[in-house]
């Protein structure tokens, strides 16, 4: 995902990012994955909210302090 990246409001199926069937997708760098493997809860590099069906990416969470409240939840509907 890059800075100009344009994120959508609604998907091609008529959802937006409140519908409760929306994914939350935790993205990892490399030593991300290598700490997850030896057991320890790594700190994403982003959190997208993701359509299930089309993929589309409706919002995407990378400053830190958000990264850190959601390193261990998902984010709610309101505050995605």
């Amino acid at each position: 995902m890059t800075a100009d990246t344009t994120f959508v409001t609604r998907c091609r199926d008529g959802y937006d990012k409140t519908h409760p069937g929306m994914r939350v997708q935790y993205n990892y760098s490399s030593w991300g994955y290598l700490w997850m493997l030896m057991g320890y809860t790594a700190l994403p590099y982003s959190i997208d909210i993701v359509c299930p069906k089309c993929g589309a990416v409706f919002n995407s969470i990378t400053d830190r302090e958000s990264l850190e409240k959601f390193r261990f939840r998902e984010p709610n509907i309101d505050e995605r």
